[in-house]
């Protein structure tokens, strides 16, 4: 990688993790460093690609809201009563990122991806031909920056632990339509690629890519304590959430997906440890609890903690949100150079995996 995560090195956390696939290069003989991305899927692709290949999909995913909720309970027990339960919900939302800065981000990702697809030997086909195949043309496609409208309708504005990234913001370079999802062409999670791109590159006679980075803005933790106080015959029950800055890309939906033109095809998704991550500020963070969650919960913080005496039965609830506002610049070029590092990581795997005999 040509010491490409050295620019990632500001500040460290691994707070996420990510299921292992079925095959992982030991070590990047060109920086001593494990690898982050797993491979699943056949080798053949790329040793048989003739050193083509076309990026007909290329998405970029921002996250700009979740939550996470952490409850707690305890009944009574033989020799004491009062049943207690407790939750503690937090809010994220992301300010500061506007549509031309999630669009320039994509553009720049876009550039800096077929950058170092060259430099690695690959032709990368141009996007005029892309854009000319008719299986291409016959995708279905949507606007940049478009989201999920039927969650937005049923009020799921936040979603638990960001599971569902087809409702926040999602860009293709300019010039590229971006694809989506149809009754006979899905997009299939985790990457989100299209049933319908063997045909296109069939159509192309070119093995063809889709490439998903999720760049998410801010991380979870919690807990959960529950138990009984015999001394005053009483249960408790205490739940935690707590929320900090966190740019990194989301494993296992952060990934590409290369197919031959035969319909064979490999996989690469980030795994565990995520180098892709830094807790420096982008910003700052403010509490922007609602008006309607404040009178809801009646706590100004993210604990819940409740213990419930000999024969009652009580209940908690404490939501509280923070606002990110993100300083535009100093945003756009920290998820710039964690989207050019991986670019590059990606890029030298494709690369070892085609000289791989």
């Amino acid at each position: 990688m040509l010491g490409c995560k050295k620019i990632l090195t500001i500040s460290f956390v691994s707070l996420l993790t990510a299921c292992a696939g079925n095959s992982k290069i030991e070590v990047n003989t060109e920086s001593g460093e494990k690898p982050a991305f797993d491979m699943n899927g056949s080798v053949d692709v790329l040793q048989k690609t003739d050193n083509q290949v076309a990026l007909a999909s290329f998405r970029v995913v921002f996250i700009t809201e979740g939550k996470r909720r952490q409850t707690s309970e305890n009944s009574g027990r033989w020799g004491s009563s009062g049943d207690v339960a407790s939750s503690a919900t937090v809010k994220t939302v992301l300010s500061g990122v506007d549509n031309n800065l999630m669009q320039n981000i994509t553009d720049a990702a876009y550039n800096n991806f077929t950058s170092a697809l060259t430099e690695k030997g690959f032709q990368v086909v141009p996007m005029a031909q892309v854009l000319a195949s008719s299986e291409f043309k016959d995708l279905a496609k949507r606007g940049n920056g478009s989201t999920d409208s039927t969650l937005k309708t049923v009020g799921k504005l936040f979603v638990d632990d960001k599971e569902d990234s087809s409702q926040y913001p999602t860009y293709s370079p300019t010039g590229l339509p971006l694809i989506d999802s149809s009754f006979f062409c899905k997009q299939m999670e985790p990457l989100y690629d299209n049933l319908c791109l063997p045909k296109v590159a069939n159509d192309m006679g070119v093995s063809v890519m889709h490439v998903n980075y999720v760049v998410d803005f801010s991380s979870f933790d919690s807990s959960a304590k529950s138990g009984t106080n015999y001394s005053s015959n009483s249960n408790y029950a205490n739940a935690e959430v707590s929320t900090g800055q966190n740019l990194h890309l989301k494993p296992q939906e952060t990934g590409i997906k290369v197919i031959s033109k035969s319909g064979d095809s490999v996989v690469f998704t980030l795994s565990s440890p995520n180098p892709y991550q830094t807790t420096q500020a982008f910003g700052e963070s403010v509490e922007a609890t609602s008006t309607t969650d404040k009178v809801v919960s009646g706590f100004a913080n993210v604990m819940g903690f409740l213990g419930g005496a000999s024969g009652g039965t009580a209940r908690s609830d404490s939501t509280v949100t923070y606002e990110m506002q993100a300083q535009p610049d100093i945003y756009k070029d920290m998820v710039s150079n964690i989207l050019m590092a991986s670019s590059k990581e990606l890029a030298w795997t494709m690369n070892y995996y085609r000289n791989t005999k």
